[in-house]
Formats: C-alpha cells, structure tokens, sequence
C-alpha cells in the first residue's frame, strides 16, 4: 500500500506464513495485485500441504484449551477482536476495496 499500514504493516506479513508467529515462508509465495491499477500490493505465501496439515494439528492441540476457557474469557477475546475490527475499519475497507475492486460504498457500511 501506498500509505503505512498501523494495523498489519507489510514488513510484519509479507512474504510470510503465520504460526504463531510470522515466519518467512520456505515456499512459494504469490504477489497480491491490485486488479484496478495492476500494482502490486504485497506478496503472500502459499502453504503447502504439509504446512497446512501441520497447521490443523497445531489447531486441534489448542482448541481444547480454548474450550476450557469460560464464557466471558472467550468473549473477551472476541470483543477484543472487535475492537480491533473498529479501530482498524478505514485501513480493513480500504485493503477489501483494493484487493477485490470492491465498492466504495463499503465505506459508508461501518458498523454502529
């Protein structure tokens, strides 16, 4: 993107897999392009089968961890994730919009 990004800057993400971490990915990666000008965005990484069923494992270790957790432990992380949803709304939009020649409109959708 054009401006710097507050919420994923693209030093954090490009080029790279998420695992917990970001990690430099050891496989392909793939520009992601924006389709109204034909510049490139960023690059984002392709999992590979293996990384994808490693991924599911990690997942399934940890979901039960997130099971055991009350009621409002969970909805604290979920309103967190809302807040981060709002705070960041203009920047999220604006990545929707130029990644999928969405509308503009959109914009004008923000939640009340």
């Amino acid at each position: 993107m054009s401006q710097r990004s507050k919420l994923l800057p693209g030093e954090l993400w490009n080029e790279r897999l998420f695992d917990g971490v970001w990690e430099r990915s050891p496989v392909n990666v793939s520009p992601v392009v924006e389709p109204a000008t034909g510049a490139v965005l960023g690059k984002i990484s392709i999992a590979d089968p293996a990384t994808v069923a490693e991924s599911a494992r990690a997942a399934r270790i940890a979901q039960p961890a997130w099971y055991a957790l009350s009621y409002d432990e969970r909805a604290a992380t979920m309103r967190k994730a809302a807040a981060l949803g709002e705070q960041y709304f203009e920047e999220i939009v604006d990545w929707v919009v130029r990644e999928s020649v969405s509308s503009q409109a959109k914009r004008l959708s923000r939640p009340v």
